[in-house]
Formats: C-alpha cells, sequence, structure tokens
C-alpha cells in the first residue's frame, strides 16, 4: 500500500467509514445541486441586473455612501476619466496605479491622469501563482505599495451591502485595490447585483 493510499485509509477509517467516497465527477456546489443549475442561476443573476441596472445602481450607491464611500455618477467615458484625473489631483497623487479592468481601457483614463501630471501605470500581477518572473513580482508589489491610489474595475457589486467583489485572476493583482491609501473602484451598469 502507497503512503497516499495509507493516508486516505486512515482518513477514511478516522471519519468512521468503512470504504472510501470518490467523489461525483460534477460535486455540488454551496448554491446549487450541479454546475449547470449554478450557471443558469448566474446568468439569471445578471439578466436581473441588466433588466434593473438603474435601481440596482441607485441601491448600491445609497448602501455605499451610509459605508463610508464617496460615490460619483458620470454618464459617458470622457467624464469618467475627467473626474477620477480630478479626484486623483484633488487627493494630492503624484503615482495612480491601475489594474487591467476591461472598463478602464474602455474609457481614456491614462491620458486624463497623465494630463494633470501625475503619473499612472498599469499593475502587473503580484500573484503567487502567476508565470511571473519572481524577481518581477517583488518589483510589481513594489509599485503596488508606493502608488498614492489604486484604481481598479470590478467583477460585480452588491446593491445590497454596496460592496465590491474582484476575482484574483492571472494578470489581475487584488492589491491595487487594498495597498494603496485611496482606492477608486468604477463600475458599470449591469455589474450590480442585487444580492
Amino acid at each position: 500500500m502507497t503512503d497516499r493510499a495509507k493516508f486516505i485509509s486512515g482518513v477514511t477509517t478516522s471519519l468512521g467509514h468503512s470504504e472510501v467516497h470518490t467523489p461525483s465527477p460534477e460535486p455540488a456546489t454551496a448554491f446549487s445541486d450541479s454546475d449547470e443549475d449554478a450557471k443558469l442561476k448566474a446568468a439569471a443573476a445578471l439578466a436581473v441586473a441588466t433588466d434593473r441596472a438603474s435601481e440596482l445602481i441607485e441601491q448600491m450607491a445609497k448602501a455605499a455612501e451610509n459605508t463610508g464611500w464617496q460615490v460619483h455618477r458620470v454618464s459617458n467615458l470622457e467624464d469618467a476619466a475627467e473626474l477620477i484625473a480630478d479626484i486623483c489631483r484633488g487627493y494630492g497623487a503624484t503615482s495612480v496605479l491601475r489594474s487591467t479592468h476591461g472598463v478602464l481601457t474602455d474609457i481614456p483614463l491614462d491620458v486624463a491622469v497623465r494630463d494633470t501630471g501625475v503619473t499612472i501605470d498599469v499593475t502587473e500581477s503580484t500573484d503567487p501563482g502567476d508565470t511571473t518572473d519572481s524577481s518581477e513580482r517583488e518589483e510589481a508589489k513594489k509599485a503596488v505599495f508606493s502608488a498614492d491610489v489604486g484604481i481598479t474595475g470590478v467583477d460585480y457589486a452588491i446593491a445590497e451591502t454596496g460592496t465590491v467583489v474582484l476575482h484574483p485572476r492571472k494578470g489581475l493583482s487584488r492589491l491595487v485595490s487594498l495597498a494603496p491609501p485611496a482606492h477608486i473602484a468604477v463600475l458599470r451598469p449591469g455589474e450590480v447585483l442585487e444580492s
């Protein structure tokens, strides 16, 4: 018997079982019975987020303001870039770091921030699981911790609680939202879920 088999046998016995229970190929999630059900529920939530975007954004704004966020709204991409640049300038920022979220490349953010005399860079991943060279990862961490402002998009926001969610993935460091003293989160209609 291999060490692995001995270990599993010991765990099985400790759990009071006489045989090893192999998980099904499609394990249940915490929210549904199958992966397919989870995908259907996610699609339904996104449809609600799109259909009720104005209402959910309003609810999100109120909840976020109640937790101390400063909430701003704009009607177009250019105004978003100008507002963010003004916030950075008002904060006295000299260096800004932004994530690679699509919303930040859709707006003319880099030009607007640079026009105010502030340096803006795009973060590289600081995730140890990323294939980036460790010295490059360390340099990226230094940049994140020395930035005055971090700017990110969101994967989604929760209207009920006024919170934003950023999923870690290759090329996206959540440190941009955590390490700098100030964080600007940019949301689009359809990214706000009810709860």
